[in-house]
């Protein structure tokens, strides 16, 4: 009797396959398939459809069966080759497919999660209880207020506040940013500026993560809200030191910044007059005010070459001037002090000098003038002027240092931290009469902390330190060591891990792919169960995505770390966020048993069918216009389409639901399980809303996900 149960059972399944089978044959005879939408570009270098056939292949998402994503070839033609995607038809998002597909993927990372949730439980209530309750920031003082703004761990958005004249004053709200998204968890705050006269506050605002802000203004003293509202903007404004006008930036249809406005207060916003309009798009737009509040800027700038406006801050009626013209590979940034431009650049300098010209005179090339010149073992990053000092942040042996000109003196003064891996950073310089000097520090073994230094008494003040409950940092080591490349480059790489830990090729290792040092306290939770940390500062990739030798660097690193007893091939794993995703991606292309599992968030996988949607001009991608020999470089890096027949590893992607990453990310993962010879898991992590504490949590999925695959269950 219950073999025949089983029978029928089986029967039953089977048929109702089959009916599924021919419902969907039959619908796409009808036409009630899912219709991919043609390109609509006219342009000589778009892509051609030459066919589209569809294929009934969809794997019904059921308990125990993965989602298979169905194929639908497209073939497009670039430059006379035909190039062919099964998976192009997820683009469409919205269509009843996709939808369909999107909730499988949901359905069967739970699915794969599911056996990590004490794991992931425990994780984030540690990381929790580490963690600071309310954290208030170290108060700005911008003319007569101290800025602050506080965040309780209960609420996902910061409340800004200040006081007037002193620290001990009444404490005053400016913004509730909670109440703002009260209705809306997935809103993002932009540009928080108020006017110079402290009356009028301007800030921006994201609804729903589409890249396009919303400005809103608000009178502080009476708490009410001007009728004057922005949309389509870039989130970033400059006030007029009248106090009744203001600057800002609007995105075009491709979310790239292409204008900007001025806006004077109590007038109509259709009556806002163009004051800068970037034609190519490969410039983006930002703006700033020189430390000295005297001038504001308009900066186009990609990632080989810059070109900065300047106007009067308080010149109402003046057009910007254009301060030195673009040249292809020349990068250049401004400051002012008294009668005099000081200027960053890598004109006939590698590594940058700093220069400086008389304003009168900064047409003329030959009387600029040598301030700080150009080092060979010396990278300058930035400047900030004072009035009585240049600062220069650069780095050195990899190591982040400061230099300081006492313009009176004409003396340099240097220093630094005095650790092996650390970050610094400029902060906002606030007060350009000040003798103090702000910087944030943070490194592998200490938690972010802001000093102070004071530039004429040459002291050096701890201002704020983060707090992380029950970590002490004697616990633990770091050290820094050089790998070589293929190509014989020397790359360095920072440890962290737990004291007495045995290099002996038993634990457990997680290779982060990063730009900066900075301290993690999320990372204690990995240490404490004897995992290394090891941290590669790849900050000089965002400078050149499409260069192959980054790929071959990760390659390295895994290959050295696993060959020299720091970890083994079964224990090591790397991550990586945003456009570092690429090169972790495409390095598991060309060694696949490379990593146990690899985890990237946000990523960019998927080049070759964007570019329509940025030409490959915009900062991201470089600055080289799109041709033939340009499109093989794409190709070639681009790691959705070098996915091959191999035993690929563990991945987890954390994206956001509709985000331009999740189309790329289920695409990537739809095509790598058509092609993955093994049975490794393979998840996407679609996250619907910004809630509170969410990057908290998405952390201990990550963790409890590699803990997991170590055989660790807590």
């Amino acid at each position: 009797m219950l073999e025949e149960v089983r029978l029928s059972t089986s029967l039953s399944k089977l048929s109702l396959v089959i009916a599924m089978f021919l419902l969907s044959s039959c619908g796409q005879k009808l036409g009630l398939a899912s219709s991919i939408p043609e390109p609509t570009s006219k342009a000589s270098n778009a892509p051609i459809i030459i066919s589209k056939i569809t294929t009934n292949i969809e794997n019904l998402n059921t308990e125990n069966l993965k989602p298979i994503a169905k194929k639908i070839p497209e073939t497009k033609n670039y430059y006379g080759k035909n190039y062919t995607d099964n998976y192009l038809w997820l683009n469409n998002k919205n269509s009843l497919e996709a939808i369909k597909y999107i909730r499988s993927e949901k359905k069967y990372t739970k699915k794969v999660l599911e056996a990590n949730k004490v794991s992931e439980e425990k994780l984030y209530n540690e990381i929790i209880d580490r963690t600071d309750v309310f954290n208030t920031s170290l108060p700005k003082k911008i003319d007569n207020y101290y800025y602050y703004q506080k965040k309780e761990i209960s609420k996902s958005k910061p409340i800004y506040y200040r006081k007037k004249d002193s620290l001990f004053a009444r404490e005053e709200l400016i913004l509730d940013s909670n109440i703002l998204s009260r209705n809306d968890e997935n809103i993002k705050i932009g540009t928080f500026k108020v006017s110079p006269d402290g009356k009028i506050l301007a800030y921006s605002i994201d609804k729903n993560n589409s890249g396009y802000f919303t400005i809103y203004l608000k009178n502080i003293s009476t708490g009410t809200f001007l009728r004057e509202e922005i949309s389509n903007a870039s989130g970033n404004i400059e006030w007029s030191n009248d106090n009744k006008s203001f600057y800002y930036i609007t995105l075009n249809n491709d979310k790239k910044t292409s204008k900007v406005h001025k806006h004077n207060l109590g007038y109509s916003t259709a009556l806002d007059r163009v004051e800068y309009y970037e034609k190519d798009p490969s410039f983006n737009l930002s703006l700033s005010k020189t430390d000295s509040e005297a001038y504001i800027l308009i900066t186009a700038k990609n990632n080989t070459t810059s070109e900065i406006q300047y106007i009067g801050a308080k010149d109402t009626r003046g057009i910007f001037k254009t301060f030195q013209k673009r040249k292809e590979g020349i990068l250049y940034d401004i400051e002012h002090n008294g009668g005099k431009f000081f200027i960053l650049t890598n004109s006939n300098a590698k590594n940058f000098k700093v220069m400086s010209v008389n304003i009168l005179d900064q047409f003329r090339n030959n009387s600029w003038q040598e301030v700080i010149p150009t080092n060979n073992s010396q990278i300058l990053k930035s400047i900030q002027v004072f009035k009585n000092n240049l600062v220069v942040l650069y780095q050195e042996d990899y190591k982040d240092k400061i230099k300081i000109l006492n313009f009176k003196k004409d003396k340099i003064n240097y220093f630094d931290m005095n650790e092996v891996n650390y970050s610094l950073k400029l902060d906002d310089n606030n007060d350009f009469n000040t003798s103090e000097l702000r910087f944030s520090y943070s490194s592998l073994l200490n938690p972010d902390s802001i000093y102070e230094y004071n530039m004429d008494k040459k002291k050096l003040l701890l201002a704020k330190k983060d707090e992380v409950k029950g970590y002490n940092p004697y616990n633990y080591q770091t050290e820094r060591i050089f790998v070589k490349t293929k190509d014989m480059k020397s790359i360095p790489l920072a440890l962290i891990y737990k004291k007495g830990i045995s290099k002996d090729g038993r634990a457990p290792l997680l290779l982060e792919v990063s730009n900066n040092y900075n301290f993690s306290p999320e990372r204690i939770s990995l240490l404490n169960r004897g995992l290394i940390i090891a941290v590669a500062d790849m900050s000089q990739f965002e400078n050149n995505m499409l260069d192959k030798r980054f790929s071959e660097q990760v390659i390295s690193l895994g290959d050295y770390l696993t060959g020299n007893n720091y970890t083994s091939r079964d224990k090591i794993f790397a991550s990586a966020k945003n456009k570092l995703s690429l090169i972790v991606a495409s390095s598991i292309n060309k060694k696949p048993e490379l990593f146990k599992a690899v985890i990237l968030d946000s990523p960019i996988l998927d080049l070759i069918n964007n570019i329509n949607n940025f030409d490959l001009n915009n900062d991201n991608y470089g600055t080289k216009k799109l041709n033939i020999n340009y499109f093989n470089d794409i190709k070639l890096i681009s790691p959705y389409e070098n996915i091959s027949s191999n035993n690929y590893p563990n991945i987890l992607i954390n994206t956001l639901t509709n985000s331009p990453e999740m189309t790329e990310s289920l695409k990537y993962i739809a095509k790598i399980r058509s092609n993955s010879k093994n049975d490794n898991k393979l998840v996407l992590l679609l996250n619907d809303e910004i809630v509170n504490n969410l990057e908290l949590k998405n952390i201990a999925t990550k963790y409890a996900f590699i803990l997991n695959l170590l055989g660790l269950k807590n």
